[in-house]
C-alpha cells in the first residue's frame, strides 16, 4: 500500500480521473494545494506493479476563491461556509447530492 498524497494541483489528473457520474469536469479549477501535490507517485507506483483503485475518490470543494498574492500555481483560499449553510439554486430549490457539502 502507498499513501504518497494527493492530485490535486495536477489539473490534467483531476480531468482524467474526474467521476462520470458528475458531469463533465470544471473547465477552470483554481488550487488549494502547492504544486508538488501532484500525482506523480501514482504513475511510478503503478509503473512499479500496483494496481491503482478508487481514482474518482476526490475531494474538492467548492468555495474557494483565487488568491490576491498567489504561492503557489493557481493559489486559490477556501472560503469556509457556515456549519448550517443551505445550497441553493438560482430558483430557490436545494441543491442535490454531491453538490452541496
Amino acid at each position: 500500500m502507498v499513501a504518497s498524497g494527493g492530485i490535486g494541483a495536477n489539473h490534467e489528473l483531476v480531468r482524467k480521473n474526474w467521476p462520470q457520474r458528475l458531469g463533465g469536469p470544471p473547465k477552470r479549477i483554481i488550487t488549494g494545494v502547492p504544486d508538488h501535490v501532484d500525482g506523480r507517485m501514482l504513475a511510478i507506483a503503478e509503473a512499479a506493479g500496483s494496481r491503482l483503485i478508487n481514482r474518482d475518490r476526490m475531494w474538492h470543494y467548492v468555495e474557494g476563491i483565487r488568491n490576491w498574492a498567489p504561492i503557489w500555481t493557481d493559489h486559490a483560499i477556501r472560503i469556509l461556509p457556515g456549519p448550517s449553510s443551505l445550497w441553493l439554486d438560482a430558483r430557490g430549490k436545494r441543491l442535490p447530492v454531491p453538490r452541496r457539502p
